[in-house]
Parts: structure tokens; C-alpha cells; sequence
């Protein structure tokens, strides 16, 4: 604590890609302003990744920001010196490499901190090829918040209890749901994105926006609606997103003789309007954390279908926000898309329940409020960790 009253925190990121993570550190902003707490990031930008300019640009100067080259160390160095200008009490890490750069941060730092972390699940290998470092990732991260972390914010129940059984100390983990802002409707996108897709006013339109890795199972998605599309001919998929599996993806809806009636938008940085475009929206993941994606489509009031992982049901309940299906599995997904074609009340009632409770529980403002609550209570902690 400052002769100020406020406590310092250096965040680190690595990389600033479209995502939970780039978003959290939107939502750390919001933490200034609500508790005597001064943030600054440290963000290094690797080459070949879609940074969320947006947010970048909204954070402005309050994030240092170096763009790395591979096998570049100069990140280190402008660590050190932010480090040393800073002098934070919390570190506070986000993803994988992060908690890397904190533990380079406790070598490089001239006087002690407490380390935080926010912990937004396991890595998946996007390709074979990196699955052992995959391993190696989350090995890090799992020992990390067991040794060298003072406390870690959780964003879901589910992450929790991995953790615990990997050996983390249960008091020093806190369960904060992620939150994004409510927005005003853009009442012309659902018209002018429909026109761009070659999507029919009698059409219905079902969609996902998502990394194409395959942990999102995408795959599965396609396959479920070639067995809806065949029944139903005003039926239309549209794949927002991009990623290791494009080309794979593009083959596949070849091969099930579905070119005509699935679009591939490639990476936007739309998705609220999107979203509004959509009938249905689909997330078919084999394994999640807690969805940004899926919270966005319950503020969209979309009819929702999700897989039963993670924190998935943290957020919506079966039958009463959403329709739950396992994981995998293209009979039941199939089952769950041709109910919604059939039945519109249904798919009204499901996307006004959502956005209640959207509305309800996982909002920004309600993370901000109780991630503030936390730090001030990890400030107060007597016995700083490195």
C-alpha cells in the first residue's frame, strides 16, 4: 500500500488475442475506479496471432506493449525496467506463458509482491504437434498455483475443483464467473449481415463464432446439421471464426454436399452483430472453462444449445436457458437443432430466459465488483509471496 492509499498491480499478458483472456484485462479497468487500486499491463504481442485491437487501443498507455520476434529475450528487459518503475505489490498473471513472465518478474523484481493469478482453464493443443508442449503448459500453470501463487481467481466452480484435485489449496482459490457488458441492439445487423451471407428472410439461421481448433468442436456441428439440412431445407449454418482447422472444415462441408447451405465469414471482430443475424447458436466444445462466446450469446437472447463441459452449465441450465447435450455426440446435437427448428416458442422462451440471466449474474459490472473485493482483501494479506 502507497502513501496514496492505492495498491499497485502489474498485470501480465502474453499476447492479446481475441478472447476471455484480452477481455479480462478490459475488465481490470474497471477495477480502478472501484477500489484503491492502480493497474498497469505488460502485454508481449507474438506475430502470428489476431490481437483484439479494440481493446488494445482502449487501454491505451496504461499497457506497455512489446512486440516480440521469435527467440526474442528483449521482453525481458523492458519487464525488469517496469518492474523497477513500478514497484507493484501484486502481480497478477493471465494464461499460460504469463505465469512464466511472473516468476521471471519475482527473479527480476528488487522488493517483494504478492502473485495472483486468474486461472481461465486448460490448455488445448491446437495441433497435434503441440500437444506435449500442451502438457507441459498446464503442468506449469497447475504447479505454479500450488507453490507460488498467494491466491488465484478461478473463472468457474469447474476450475476450481480441477484445481483442488491437483493439489491447490481451496482458500486461496476464488470462484469470479467471467462478465461482459450489456449493448445496445444493432436493429439493422440482423437485415444487412443475412444480405451479406445470401441468407432468405424465410431461412433459419444457425451459428457459432469460435476459434477452429478442435477442441471446439465444430466437426461435430457440421456433421449434425447435414443430418438436419437434408429434413429441413430452409435450414442454414454459418461459421464465424478462424483456425487450425479451416481448410479441414471447408473439406468437410464439401464432402456432406453442404457448400450451398453453409458460409464461412472467416475472423470478424463483429460478433454482437452477428449474433443478432442468428436463429440458433451452437457451442459444441469438448471441453470449456467459462465461454465468453456462449455469454454473449445469452445477452443476444439467442436460442442456445451447449455441450455439457466445463463451466457450461455454470452459466446456462438445460431446459430453462439453453439445450444441454453431450459432448461429441452428432445424434443428440442433431435431436436438439431439429426441436428448435420445429418448435419457435420454444426457441423465444429459451432466448428470453437467457438473457435474464445474463442479465442477472454475469454481467461486467458484477465482475468488477467482486474481482475488486478480492484484491483488496489479497492487499491486505500480511506475508507477500514471490
Amino acid at each position: 500500500m502507497r502513501t496514496d492509499g492505492r495498491t499497485r498491480v502489474m498485470s501480465l499478458f502474453w499476447n492479446f488475442i481475441v478472447g476471455g483472456v484480452a477481455q479480462y484485462a478490459a475488465m481490470l479497468e474497471g477495477v480502478t475506479a472501484r477500489a484503491p487500486i492502480s493497474i498497469r499491463s505488460f502485454c508481449v504481442l507474438g506475430p502470428k496471432h489476431h490481437v483484439n485491437r479494440t481493446l488494445l487501443d482502449q487501454l491505451g498507455d496504461r499497457v506497455v506493449v512489446h512486440r516480440a520476434t521469435p527467440w526474442d529475450t528483449q521482453w525481458i528487459h523492458r519487464l525488469r525496467e517496469e518492474m523497477r518503475a513500478w514497484a507493484p505489490d501484486i502481480v497478477m498473471s493471465h494464461g499460460f506463458n504469463s505465469h512464466f513472465m511472473a516468476r521471471i518478474a519475482a527473479v527480476l523484481s528488487d522488493s517483494p509482491f504478492r502473485a495472483v493469478c486468474s486461472y481461465h482453464g486448460l490448455y488445448h493443443a491446437p495441433t497435434p504437434s503441440r500437444r506435449m508442449i500442451g502438457v507441459m503448459y498446464n503442468q506449469f500453470t497447475e504447479h505454479y498455483i500450488r507453490r507460488r501463487a498467494c491466491s488465484t481467481i478461478a473463472v468457474a466452480e469447474y476450475c476450481r475443483q480441477y484445481l483442488v484435485g491437483k493439489g491447490a489449496d481451496p482458500s486461496r482459490i476464488e470462484v469470479i464467473h467471467n462478465g461482459i457488458s450489456d449493448l445496445d441492439k444493432d436493429l439493422l445487423a440482423r437485415e444487412r449481415l443475412r444480405k451479406e451471407w445470401n441468407i432468405r428472410s424465410g431461412d433459419l439461421l444457425v451459428g457459432i463464432a469460435s476459434r477452429f481448433d478442435p477442441i471446439k468442436g465444430i466437426a461435430t456441428l457440421v456433421d449434425a446439421f447435414g443430418r438436419v439440412a437434408g429434413r429441413y431445407p430452409q435450414t442454414r449454418l454459418v461459421l464465424i471464426g478462424a483456425g487450425s482447422l479451416d481448410e479441414a472444415l471447408r473439406a468437410q462441408v464439401a464432402s456432406r454436399g453442404l457448400s450451398g447451405r453453409v458460409v464461412f465469414t472467416g475472423f470478424r471482430t463483429d460478433i454482437a452483430a452477428c449474433l443478432e443475424a442468428m436463429d440458433v447458436f451452437v457451442l459444441p466444445s469438448l471441453a470449456e472453462a467459462h465461454s465468453i462466446s456462449l455469454l454473449e450469446a445469452m445477452r443476444a437472447g439467442k436460442a442456445i444449445i451447449v455441450t455439457d463441459v466445463g463451466g457450461n452449465t455454470e452459466s446456462a441450465r438445460h431446459e430453462q436457458e439453453a439445450l444441454i447435450v453431450p459432448p461429441a455426440d452428432v445424434a443428440a446435437l442433431a435431436d436438439a437443432m431439429e426441436r428448435l427448428v420445429n418448435d419457435v416458442a420454444l426457441r423465444s422462451q429459451l432466448g428470453m430466459k437467457a438473457r435474464e440471466r445474463f442479465l442477472a449474474e454475469f454481467r461486467v459490472d458484477q465482475m468488477v465488483a467482486r474481482t475488486s473485493e478480492w484484491l483488496v482483501h489479497v492487499a491486505a494479506q500480511p506475508v507477500p509471496c514471490r
